[in-house]
């Protein structure tokens, strides 16, 4: 059985590129992980995310091993991947581009937006983990901007944002929102007042689709995949897993979990907001 995957029709509609939203389907990790997981940093069994990484590798056309990602720690950071590396020398970023064929770059989420972006060519490609604090501090904007750099036109770049978590799952407080208003007050038009008492207390709650349960602790999944135009920063939130090959190609995957869940803590005070 190979690795279960989706994709945008923004992304399969050009030449040369192949991409992927992978699922939890497909792999051979038991219990949480069940059963595609990809997350290095995950207290999976490594010999069971080996063998799912090289499922995923394959379903990208590339070689086991040259699928990469990086160590994710919510930043506007993008590496430009010119060969393999490891889980050890894997640079500390949120996003990787590449021209070089042969490659798959991916980027995994829980909660945070998993973006695959491409430039079918200029065979330029690119996976950016933006979560509020990459999309706020301009993860995006750096991705395209790197991309550029490497031959991609601005105007030619496809790109599609893969699942994440949902307005309806995502409470936060009036600093929050504050934030974003304060570099662009147009940026209110991404929240909505809570339904919720405003006295009560509470945490982000976990990640989900609309409508769904939350996974067990330490999984994660995909839900669909969207055709979106090059976004900005205020419009990008948190979610799952992704990730783009190149042979060329793109490909996206989801992890058990964010190396590092910025779920915003602590009680929520009158005025909060729910995130778009």
């Amino acid at each position: 059985m190979g690795a279960d995957f989706i994709q945008a029709s923004s992304l399969a509609a050009l030449s040369g590129i192949r991409h992927a939203f992978f699922t939890r389907k497909g792999g051979v990790s038991p219990g949480i992980y069940g059963s595609l997981n990809a997350g290095l940093g995950s207290n999976d069994a490594p010999e069971n995310v080996r063998e799912n990484r090289a499922r995923m590798a394959a379903a990208l056309g590339v070689a086991d091993g040259h699928l990469v990602s990086c160590f994710q720690i919510h930043s506007p950071d993008v590496i430009v991947a010119e060969r393999p590396w490891t889980r050890e020398t894997a640079p500390r970023a949120d996003a990787i581009v590449t021209r070089t064929p042969g490659i798959a770059v991916g980027v995994g989420a829980a909660d945070c937006g998993p973006v695959l972006l491409a430039d079918g060519e200029a065979q330029v490609i690119g996976a950016a983990h933006a979560g509020w604090k990459g999309a706020i501090g301009g993860v995006l904007e750096a991705t395209v901007a790197a991309m550029e750099a490497l031959g991609a036109r601005r105007e030619r770049i496809a790109a599609a944002l893969g699942p994440m978590i949902r307005q309806a799952s995502y409470e936060v407080g009036p600093e929050f929102v504050a934030q974003f208003t304060a570099g662009d007050p147009d940026n209110a038009r991404f929240f909505v007042p809570s339904p919720r008492a405003a006295t009560r207390s509470s945490t982000c709650p976990a990640s989900s689709p609309r409508g769904s349960p939350a996974p067990a602790s330490g999984g994660s999944r995909t839900c669909g995949c969207a055709p979106m135009p090059i976004p900005s920063a205020s419009s990008a939130t948190a979610a799952p897993r992704i990730g783009a090959s190149r042979t060329t190609g793109a490909t996206s995957t989801p992890s058990p979990s964010c190396p590092e869940r910025e779920c915003p803590r602590g009680p929520r005070r009158a005025g909060r907001h729910r995130l778009s």
